[in-house]
């Protein structure tokens, strides 16, 4: 299987914002996020569906990520925090999007998303791994 841009991200052979990283998984923040804090959570294996895990890394991947949504709850304060699963793009590698929001609408992906410079990136991200450590 040819290497997604996740692996490429895990390996460092991609720049990203990580924000969060256990053994099996990592936190990384949108690059085209539809709110601030949109966070996409990923498996260090390359599966093409959530659901063709490992019923054990599964369990790890939803763990890690309610500890994610724990902090942008704190952080972000908004009503709640949406989750997506998604893979079925071009990245062919399982993914979860963490998303606060305030009604429906926040989680459509046909909304025009943010457009946030570099510095205001790794404030948030440095946010992120502060209230991570609360958690």
């Amino acid at each position: 299987m040819k290497k997604s841009v996740f692996t490429k991200i895990y390996l460092n052979e991609l720049p990203a914002f990580k924000i969060a990283e256990d053994s099996d998984n990592m936190a990384i923040l949108d690059i085209h996020p539809l709110a601030k804090g949109h966070v996409l959570i990923f498996p260090k294996e390359q599966f093409y569906s959530i659901f063709n895990m490992p019923k054990c890394k599964f369990i790890d991947i939803m763990k890690f990520t309610k500890k994610i949504s724990l902090c942008l709850q704190r952080l972000f304060k908004s009503k709640k925090i949406g989750l997506i699963i998604s893979g079925f793009d071009i990245i062919n590698h399982a993914h979860i999007h963490l998303i606060p929001a305030n009604n429906e609408n926040d989680l459509n992906f046909f909304n025009k998303r943010l457009r946030i410079n570099n510095n205001e990136f790794i404030l948030l991200q440095n946010k992120l791994i502060k209230e991570l450590k609360f958690i």
